[in-house]
């Protein structure tokens, strides 16, 4: 598992969410999609204020991400 603040660009090493039923629901159905299309899912608040971003990585597809991710990834810290 990998956090990276997208505003600081600087790693976390935890966070807390706290989700609406309505919200946990769209997580579960895109962590779902998630799981079968092995890619990157958001997942939006109802005013689109605040956002969700989970992604599946491996060694193989590291091309796809931005340098920020990549460098998060391998760093391991």
């Amino acid at each position: 598992m990998r956090l990276l603040d997208l505003k600081t660009k600087e790693p976390l090493s935890n966070v807390l969410i706290m989700l609406t039923a309505d919200e946990l629901n769209e997580f579960i159905g895109s962590l779902q999609s998630l799981a079968k299309h092995k890619d990157h899912v958001h997942v939006d608040d109802e005013s689109y204020n605040r956002q969700i971003t989970v992604g599946v990585y491996s060694m193989q597809n590291l091309q796809g991400f931005s340098s920020e991710v990549t460098k998060l990834l391998l760093d391991d810290k």
